[in-house]
């Protein structure tokens, strides 16, 4: 007479239908029984990806309870279990537990990210000083799913944080002040696999205009705002000018005429400016934006 197969059969490291990255399931059983017969010898046991596997008739462990080699990542694994007698009767059937939902590759982050008001990555602006995100392309090819991201904003460009979102998005604030922050995300997936933190967004902010230069030279040494004749080529440089902790100076809109008040589109990206010759006596005007 065959035996009975086991009347509990669980698992003490993973819950069925769960998703996890441990790839080693632990299983334990108890209740087979034989009657009045010769007892209970042994058990064979496997797993497949199938929920109705029949073990095969070569008994594998005479205890009672297993740990499983290594499992490939797989949504449907299953634990079969069948019993033999003293007498080498087995048991018709098995019993069958699962899914175990094994997922141990880490998801990949997201491939871009958007400011959602404008602003460009790696570039400085002034306009948007409140900036909000959202970003695509994060993948769990082992199938439990992304679950969400821990994300980073700041001004450490390896900067790492515990701030946990499950939307594609996050809308950090306003910035106070110019400087450079980053936004960084590190994507969770439902095993609770971890990728590596990648920096999505360079945030660029200066709303704050730059300082003029503080001092000039004429450098055929005319004195500034002095009578002179003897220099009628002119040619001046300049200092002092300052961006603060903000993009830096870029460059120099340059005036040179009568106008004290005077404006002009020349630009110079040098700390220098040499106007030509005067060819009559006035009063000539050096001015800079």
């Amino acid at each position: 007479t065959a035996t009975a197969n086991p009347s509990s059969v669980s698992s003490s490291s993973h819950t069925a239908g769960a998703w996890s990255n441990d790839n080693t399931v632990a299983m334990g059983w108890s209740g087979a029984t034989d009657g009045s017969g010769s007892g209970v010898d042994g058990y064979s046991y496997e797993w497949t990806a199938s929920a109705s596997t029949i073990p095969d008739t070569t008994m594998d462990t005479t205890g009672s309870s297993v740990t499983s080699a290594p499992l490939s990542d797989g949504a449907n694994w299953y634990f079969h279990i069948r019993t033999v007698d003293h007498a080498g009767n087995w048991n018709g059937g098995a019993v069958h537990v699962g899914p175990y939902r094994i997922d141990t590759t880490a998801p990949s982050n997201p491939t871009t990210a958007t400011e959602t008001h404008g602003a460009g990555n790696n570039t400085w602006q002034g306009t948007v000083s409140d900036p909000a995100f959202t970003w695509s392309g994060a993948s769990d090819e082992s199938s439990s799913g992304v679950a969400g991201y821990y994300v980073y904003w700041g001004t450490n460009p390896s900067g790492t944080s515990s701030t946990w979102r499950t939307s594609a998005s996050y809308d950090p604030g306003a910035v106070s002040s110019p400087g450079v922050r980053y936004l960084r995300v590190r994507t969770k997936d439902n095993a609770g696999n971890v990728s590596g933190w990648q920096t999505l967004f360079t945030f660029r902010y200066d709303g704050s205009a730059p300082s003029n230069p503080t001092s000039v030279t004429e450098t055929h040494g005319a004195g500034n705002n002095a009578w002179q004749r003897t220099v009628g080529n002119p040619a001046f440089t300049w200092s002092g000018a300052s961006d603060g902790s903000g993009s830096g100076v870029a460059g120099y809109y340059v005036y040179w005429g009568t106008n004290s008040s005077g404006t002009s589109s020349t630009y110079r990206t040098s700390a220098s400016y040499d106007p030509g010759a005067v060819t009559s006596s006035s009063v000539s005007y050096l001015r800079v934006l």
